[in-house]
């Protein structure tokens, strides 16, 4: 076969597998192109000298990308994650790939240490922050885990929704009139996701009573926003991600929509599927599987860092909040992020979680 293959001789022989295999071949390069990789954004070129972004979760993925770019182009960048020792060894290795480009960086990166499972963490994270006295430009809420098993947090929280919602939103709390104080204008991005459309209105009734009737342990009060884990673990990832849209929507509805005075926007995106480390606690099986997908179909860092870039900083969104975003554009999420009675109870969750540290 291989001789028939040098040769030609194979193509002659076999004409409907070799067409066959072209149209597979120039099908899967079409979606690669036109689908996979996604839009780019013009946030990538923008000149950000003397601007300041927090970016959480930067020590790997879009995270890691995205501190770069900011970095390139010129602006402060502060690295709030968890580990110092993989923030530094990051930082190191962002300033050697920009030096080693053709651009030459005026900004300058920084750790700052923040454990979203820990809310004392966050808090801390805030007062060393405000004790610089610098004033944001962009605060990009990029920090998220995957877990296949039910785990609690130092305060008594499912870890998915500490970790990608309420550490996130208290840190959005404790930095808001530093924000409010930019007289040129914040941008508050939150990294959601399209696995919010694991979850429907039904989910949360059966989540709640399930957890009810099974479960005593659980942080009381008991709410549907702390039990649908014990429904399944994709659900609950799917949860937070819908909570990061209610997070959007009620802080643009409450503090921005109807204040003319607040020049803060807050927007949320899907960064598409990448390739990353967040599915590394998956069993062995699917860690298998999911490694090929993610080779063939999923999008690398720096495509994945396109929607974040363009809130963060693309001139195209300047005064625009509120929204979900997906390929560099407004989108429509699945109709359970419209649900206001929902989104209302999450507010009140979040303000009860949020008060103690305030």
């Amino acid at each position: 076969m291989l001789q028939s293959l040098l040769d030609g001789s194979f193509l002659s022989q076999h004409p409907y597998v070799c067409a066959a295999s072209a149209i597979l071949v120039a099908s899967y390069a079409a979606l690669r192109y036109f689908v996979i990789n996604g839009a780019s954004t013009n946030g990538e070129e923008q000149n950000l000298n003397g601007k300041v972004f927090m970016v959480t979760g930067a020590t790997s993925g879009i995270g890691s990308y995205t501190a770069q770019v900011l970095y390139r182009q010129g602006a402060k960048v502060y690295l709030a994650c968890r580990s110092e020792d993989k923030t530094l060894e990051m930082i190191r290795t962002i300033r050697d790939q920009v030096q080693g480009s053709s651009h030459v960086s005026g900004g300058s990166l920084h750790f700052l240490r923040l454990d979203l499972n820990d809310l004392e963490s966050v808090r801390e994270c805030a007062k060393e922050f405000l004790k610089t006295g610098d004033t944001l430009d962009g605060l990009i809420n990029n920090a998220g885990c995957v877990t296949n098993s039910i785990r609690y947090t130092k305060q008594g929280f499912e870890e998915m929704m500490q970790a990608n919602v309420l550490g996130h939103h208290l840190l959005i709390e404790l930095l808001w009139q530093n924000m409010d104080k930019n007289p040129h204008g914040a941008r508050i991005v939150i990294v959601a996701s399209m696995a919010h459309m694991f979850v429907n209105d039904n989910d949360f009734w059966n989540a709640q009573t399930k957890t009810y009737s099974l479960l005593n342990h659980v942080k009381k009060p008991v709410t549907k926003f702390s039990s649908m884990a014990y429904i399944d673990t994709n659900k609950q990832y799917g949860l937070t991600k819908l909570c990061n849209i209610y997070q959007v929507y009620n802080i643009h509805e409450l503090r921005i929509k109807n204040n003319p005075n607040c020049k803060i926007t807050i927007n949320c995106c899907h960064p598409g599927a990448i390739r990353s480390g967040l599915v590394r606690e998956a069993p062995f099986y699917m860690t298998i599987i999911l490694g090929l997908m993610q080779l063939l179909f999923f999008k690398n860092v720096k495509q994945g860092s396109q929607n974040t870039l363009h809130l963060a900083c693309s001139p195209d969104v300047q005064g625009k909040s509120g929204a979900y975003y997906d390929d560099c554009r407004v989108a429509q999420p699945r109709p359970v992020a419209e649900n206001k009675i929902l989104r209302e109870e999450f507010a009140r969750l979040c303000d009860e979680v949020c008060q103690p540290y305030l």
